[in-house]
């Protein structure tokens, strides 16, 4: 049998674990600290360059109030509005080129609208024209001033007749509905004493009709209130030395509140049903809009004019605004442009909402087709 072996005797004098100086131990957290700070910082700088190219830096400087003397209200094309949400900011040319270094893709004039400057007082003898609408109207995708539809409606009605003396405005601002359309009309449009107004509205009310109760009757579940909160002076002396602070605190405001995208801004998510709710939707309060928008020309004697959108391949709800532009005008007694029937593929950029520049000149001629044979006081050339 073998023998147990017998366990080894206790050191009598184990090994004692050295314990860093006091000093040493806060100097080795410190460097540790040091180096997670660098890291985070370094990988937070990339992340921020990744997100933002260097126009939404300094965009995104202004709404920090990191942006020195320049506010959001200063360079933002959109300011906000009490009544309509937000308006185009006519004070964004004289500060684009200073705080960008580059011209604005859009011209907005000193009235607040695009386009050239005008007086507000009419000319005697000019015959004025505004343009109600959305980015449709507004020209998003079109840089030359002269190739918007309100622009090229001007020079075709000046091209054919003698007199008046044309004038037309473009009012269309981005993300507008008939909601803001007939605000305006009340409280801006009609001081500028127009003759005639045409409202080119649908996909704006459409995606309104996708919420519950088709946005409600005042489009509260579809508007947000347009706000600009510059952070307070203990968040702007971190968030302005360190990139990494800045991209938590860009999440934490919540990306939804940065003017990059007016309607990123002004728009509530749709619910995830939205579709099926389009499916449903009546358009009501499109037709409402429209109805008192027409009341309110008339009682000021302007001539409204409603135009059904143009559009290629989409949800039936647009041309369900088409039909209510059609009633509308048949029993208000408005001139209907029906510029949905003339629609081209090569009149739409991808979204086959927008206007390409042939679809501008399109809906240009089309409405200064129908002016011709409306009986208005136009003496050709």
């Amino acid at each position: 049998m073998a023998k147990k072996k017998s366990a080894a005797p206790a050191d009598p004098n184990p090994p004692v674990p050295v314990e860093l100086p006091l000093r040493k131990r806060l100097l080795f957290g410190a460097i540790l600290g040091l180096g997670l700070l660098i890291a985070f910082e370094g990988l937070g700088r990339i992340a921020y360059h990744q997100l933002f190219d260097a126009k939404k830096d300094l965009m995104l400087q202004a709404f920090f109030g990191l942006g020195g003397n320049y506010s959001p209200n200063m360079v933002s094309n959109f300011i906000p509005h009490h009544y309509l949400v937000y308006v185009l900011n006519p004070n964004a040319k004289a500060n684009h080129q200073k705080y960008f270094g580059d011209q604005p893709g859009h011209y907005v004039n000193g009235a607040g609208y695009r386009g050239k400057d005008f007086a507000i007082k009419k000319t005697p003898g000019t015959y004025r024209i505004v343009c109600l609408g959305g980015s449709t109207t507004f020209g998003l995708y079109e840089t030359d001033e002269t190739k918007t539809y309100p622009a090229q409606l001007e020079a075709e009605l000046s091209r054919r007749f003698a007199s008046p003396t044309f004038e037309v405005i473009n009012a269309g601002t981005p993300g507008w509905s008939s909601a803001e359309d007939l605000i305006n009309l009340a409280f801006r449009v009609l001081e500028l004493e127009p003759d005639l107004i045409l409202t080119y509205e649908g996909v704006n009310d459409v995606f309104a009709m996708r919420n519950q109760e088709e946005g409600r009757s005042d489009y509260s579940l579809f508007r947000r209130q347009v706000y600009f909160r510059p952070p307070g002076p203990f968040v702007r002396s971190l968030i302005g030395p360190s990139l990494g602070l800045r991209v938590l605190y860009y999440y934490w405001y919540g990306p939804e509140n940065i003017g990059f995208d007016i309607n990123t801004l002004a728009v509530r998510k749709p619910p995830a049903d939205y579709e099926q709710r389009l499916d449903t939707a009546t358009g009501r309060f499109l037709e409402r809009n429209l109805v008192n928008l027409v009341a309110v020309a008339k009682a000021h004697n302007v001539i409204p004019a409603l135009v059904t959108m143009g559009h290629g391949p989409w949800h039936r709800a647009i041309d369900r605004t088409a039909e209510i532009n059609r009633k509308v005008a048949a029993e208000r007694g408005a001139l209907l442009i029906d510029f949905e029937k003339q629609s081209q593929p090569q009149y739409f950029t991808g979204d086959r909402i927008h206007l390409t520049r042939e679809g501008n000149l399109a809906l240009a001629r089309y409405i200064a087709d129908q002016l011709s044979q409306a009986g208005l006081p136009f003496v050709p050339r």
